[in-house]
């Protein structure tokens, strides 16, 4: 992971670099935006994570479920185990172990499907900051606009505030001005 990261940062500096050699050189502006920040001051980030926060709690209140069934499983297994016959005994031990590795998968399947359910909520949230930051790029001039962050990890080492365009496209999708 660390490696593709690596990868992906050098790709880009590889193409940034020229850019911004050639920015200096002709004097084309270059500006920045802080994807996070605009995403976050969106209104349909609220109604996205309340849905999420729902689906959370339905999953959680399932595994919370099976997690008892498989408790009260294994404890009355426990309360009999002295009494039971050896083959009964190994047979209910594998269905408690039976019963452990399921809920691991139910607890894994819980948590790809909030990841895959927030891909979806987010995409056209993405899209749309994509299409608002080419617009106020092509508005105000700019031929280059950056990420601030790439992959969660910082992208630009420097920053004038000047450049950063994240306040002009809260408000082209808004209508108001971003809250820092």
């Amino acid at each position: 992971m660390i490696r593709m990261k690596s990868r992906l940062f050098l790709i880009l500096l590889g193409l940034v670099l020229p850019v911004s050699l050639f920015a200096q050189e002709s004097s084309s502006k270059v500006g920045y935006a802080s994807i996070d920040y605009i995403i976050t001051q969106l209104p349909d980030v609220k109604v996205i994570n309340a849905e999420l926060q729902s689906t959370r709690n339905q999953l959680r209140t399932q595994i919370d479920a099976r997690t008892e069934q498989v408790q009260k499983q294994y404890q009355d297994l426990m309360a009999s185990a002295r009494t039971l016959p050896d083959t009964v005994l190994q047979r209910r031990q594998q269905e408690v172990q039976q019963a452990m590795a399921e809920l691991d998968q139910m607890q894994q399947d819980a948590q790809q499907t909030l990841t895959n359910k927030q891909k979806l909520l987010m995409a056209p949230l993405y899209l749309q900051v994509n299409r608002a930051i080419k617009e106020v790029a092509s508005e105000n001039g700019f031929e280059v606009v950056l990420t601030e962050r790439l992959g969660g990890m910082p992208f630009l080492l420097y920053q004038d505030s000047t450049y950063n365009i994240s306040d002009l496209v809260v408000q082209k999708l808004t209508g108001g001005p971003g809250q820092k």
